[in-house]
C-alpha cells in the first residue's frame, strides 16, 4: 500500500512539473537577464510606466556562502528613477546551495517562487509581510529547516512547498493563509504540532507520512478532511474534527496505526472509502449528536475498526458542561449514575460526554463512583 501512496505523490509531482514547464515557456520575452553584484535578475518593465521590477533568478557569488542578504532594489539605468525594485525570488534561484543557512529578504518581495530555496541548508526562515504567495517546491527538502515564521501577507502555500523538511517541528499558520496545496508538508518526519488557523482550501496528501505528528488543531473554516490528508501519521492517537465539516475524504486517516479515539461533529454527512483503513487501534468514537443522526452518516467500505469502535454520543444539553450529567438533563443526580452503569454494561449506547467525570478520556466505573460521591457530597 505504501508503494501505491508513493505513486500518488509521484503522479502529482509529474503533473506539477508539466504545468511549470508550460508556464515558464510563456514568460514575457520583454524580460531582460541582468547581472549586478552577487545576484542575477530578470528585469521587466512595468506597463504604462518607465519603471522596472526585478526578480532574483540566480546567485553569482560563492556557492559556499552561508549568509545572503537580498537588496530591496538595484541600480538600473533604463529606469526613469535609475532603480528597479526587487519584487520576487524566482525559479530555483538558490536551489541546492547546501551551505546556505540564513537569508534576509527585503520588504519589497511579493512572491517566493518555484523551488527558490529547495535543498538548501536553511535553518530558519522569516517570510516578509509583503510576500503574498509561496510557490511549489519553494523549500522542499530543506532538511535543516527547523522554524518558519509566516508574514501577515501570505495567502497561499504551493504544492510540495515544505515536503521533506525533516527538522521542522511546529507549524502555526496565521489567519491570513487560506489555501495550502498538495503535499505541502508531506514527509516532514519530525513535525509534531500543527495549527491550521483559518485555512479554508486544501489539496491532497497535505501531511502524508508525517510520522511524528501528534497534535493538530483543525481549521473551523474547512468543510472536509482532505484526500489522504493524514495518511501514515503513526503518532496520532486522538483527533477532534470541528463542527462544520461535512465529509472525510478517501484515506484521510489511513494507516494511522496508533489512532485510538476520534471526535466527530454533528455536521458530518459522509465518511469516504478507506478513511480508517489500517487504524487497528481505533476503539473510541465521540459523536457530537445523538445516535439516530450518527446512524445516517454515509460510511464507505474498508473502514477497519470504525464500524466496531465504541460510540459515545452527546447532545445540545451536554454542552452545558455539568460534570457527571450523563443523561444530559441539565442536573446531576442518581439517575446519571444508573445511566452510566447501563452504558458500561453496554445496555445503553447513548450517553453524554459529561459522564467522563474525572476527564481522563474514557467513561468507566470510576466515573460512576465519583458521581455517587459528588451527589452524597463526599470528596
Amino acid at each position: 500500500m505504501k508503494r501505491r501512496i508513493k505513486k500518488s505523490i509521484a503522479l502529482l509531482l509529474t503533473l506539477t512539473l508539466i504545468s511549470t514547464i508550460i508556464v515558464v515557456s510563456f514568460i514575457s520575452v520583454s524580460a531582460v537577464i541582468y547581472d549586478t553584484g552577487k545576484f542575477q535578475y530578470s528585469v521587466t518593465g512595468i506597463e504604462g510606466t518607465k519603471e522596472f521590477e526585478a526578480e532574483v533568478v540566480g546567485y553569482k557569488g560563492d556557492i559556499t556562502d552561508s549568509v545572503i542578504k537580498i537588496p530591496s532594489s538595484i541600480d538600473y539605468a533604463e529606469a526613469e528613477s535609475g532603480k528597479s525594485s526587487v519584487i520576487g525570488i524566482g525559479y530555483n534561484a538558490f536551489k541546492e546551495m547546501q551551505n546556505l543557512t540564513s537569508v534576509s529578504i527585503p520588504e519589497t518581495v511579493e512572491t517566493i517562487g518555484y523551488g527558490s530555496f529547495a535543498k538548501t541548508g536553511l535553518k530558519s526562515f522569516t517570510v516578509p509581510s509583503t510576500v503574498k504567495s509561496i510557490g511549489d517546491f519553494a523549500f522542499s527538502d530543506c532538511v535543516s529547516l527547523k522554524t518558519i515564521n509566516f508574514g501577515k501577507g501570505v495567502k497561499s502555500l504551493g504544492k510540495y512547498s515544505f515536503i521533506g523538511c525533516n527538522s521542522l517541528e511546529t507549524v502555526t499558520l496565521p489567519s491570513n493563509i487560506t489555501s495550502i496545496d498538495d503535499a505541502c508538508f508531506a514527509q516532514c518526519e519530525n513535525l509534531n504540532s500543527v495549527d491550521l488557523g483559518s485555512v479554508n482550501e486544501i489539496g491532497d496528501l497535505i501531511f502524508d507520512d508525517c510520522t511524528s505528528l501528534s497534535n493538530v488543531k483543525y481549521s473551523s473554516k474547512l468543510s472536509s478532511v482532505g484526500y489522504m490528508m493524514f495518511n501514515g501519521c503513526t503518532s496520532l492517537s486522538s483527533f477532534t474534527i470541528p463542527e462544520g465539516v461535512t465529509k472525510i475524504d478517501f484515506g484521510a486517516f489511513k494507516n494511522c496505526t496508533n489512532l485510538k479515539s476520534i471526535s466527530l461533529p454533528s455536521t458530518l454527512k459522509e465518511i469516504d472509502y478507506c478513511v480508517f483503513e489500517g487504524c487497528d487501534n481505533l476503539s473510541s468514537i465521540t459523536y457530537n449528536g445523538i445516535s439516530s443522526a450518527f446512524s445516517k452518516i454515509k460510511v464507505g467500505n474498508e473502514n477497519g475498526n470504525f464500524t466496531t469502535a465504541r460510540v459515545t454520543y452527546s447532545s445540545s444539553k451536554a454542552a452545558t458542561g455539568i460534570n457527571g450529567d450523563a443523561n444530559a438533563d441539565g442536573k446531576l443526580n442518581i439517575s446519571d449514575v444508573t445511566f452510566t452503569q447501563k452504558y458500561i454494561a453496554k445496555t445503553n449506547d447513548e450517553i453524554s460526554s459529561d459522564a467522563d467525570f474525572n476527564k481522563d478520556g474514557k467513561i468507566n466505573i470510576t466515573d460512576a463512583t465519583y458521581m455517587q460521591k459528588s451527589i452524597a457530597k463526599i470528596t
